[in-house]
């Protein structure tokens, strides 16, 4: 496999795959690292999801308007 990373990551990376060719308990830890670095929402029930939103980023503000509308028939 061939893959463009920074210069600073590279031994980082043949790191990560040494460990993965070690096979064991190694291997499957560095897995289970990548795979929550991946997918960091897994195992979260709603709640904890929205509580770990950044939500400080988005401009949120509620409508006042109540929904009820007059409707000429």
């Amino acid at each position: 496999m061939e893959i463009s990373i920074p210069d600073q990551d590279r031994e980082l990376l043949k790191t990560v795959a040494a460990n993965l060719r070690a096979g064991g308990a190694t291997a499957e830890n560095t897995r289970n690292i990548l795979e929550s670095a991946r997918s960091p929402y897994i195992g979260l029930n709603f709640k904890e999801f929205l509580e770990s939103a950044p939500l400080e980023e988005l401009d949120l503000e509620r409508s006042r308007d109540s929904g009820i509308r007059d409707v000429d028939l």
